[in-house]
């Protein structure tokens, strides 16, 4: 979200996406950060500050985000990531998967057709410089436009209250 405000102009339709979450998200998780990892995490992991630091870092830095879509993490863990799969009764107490895959595909249909109505074609989008610019940068083949919408959605996702502290986290 950070690269999404420094780096789209303020007319397009995915930095108008973001917008509302600057004003509470951001300064949550910078607060976050600076309380939980200095002042308490640090303190109970038995290391060097330094080393806990730069293990942070690294973990950020290397963040398969692909992985982290609903859908993808769920598969990971072995559970079903579809709303027909999750019906199943084995599965009626797993709220959080239950919850989060509709409201994943829900999240992700609207940013799509947020940006449907801005770009009306693949030859509109690839116009835009601002646009390519931001899916290069997030690694998504231009072709595949179900990654672009999911990366687009994963801010969404996270807010959710479901994952209240994934996104204290992050």
């Amino acid at each position: 979200m950070v690269a999404t405000h420094r780096t789209l102009p303020m007319g397009h339709p995915v930095f108008k996406l973001l917008q509302p979450h600057w004003y509470k998200t951001l300064p949550l998780n910078a607060a976050a950060r600076a309380t939980l990892v200095p002042q308490i995490i640090k303190e109970l992991v038995g290391v060097k500050p330094a080393y806990v630091f730069r293990y942070i870092r690294g973990e950020f830095e290397n963040l398969d985000f692909v992985s982290c879509y609903v859908p993808s993490d769920l598969a990971a863990h072995s559970f079903p990531n579809t709303v027909e799969g999750l019906a199943d009764l084995r599965f009626r107490d797993y709220t959080y998967a239950r919850n989060m895959v509709p409201m994943w595909y829900c999240i992700r249909d609207y940013v799509k057709t947020v940006l449907a109505v801005h770009y009306v074609s693949d030859a509109v989008a690839a116009a835009s410089k601002a646009f390519y610019d931001e899916l290069r940068r997030l690694d998504v083949e231009f072709a595949k436009n179900s990654n672009a919408m999911n990366k687009n959605s994963i801010p969404y996702n996270v807010m959710s209250p479901d994952s209240t502290a994934v996104s204290i986290l992050i």
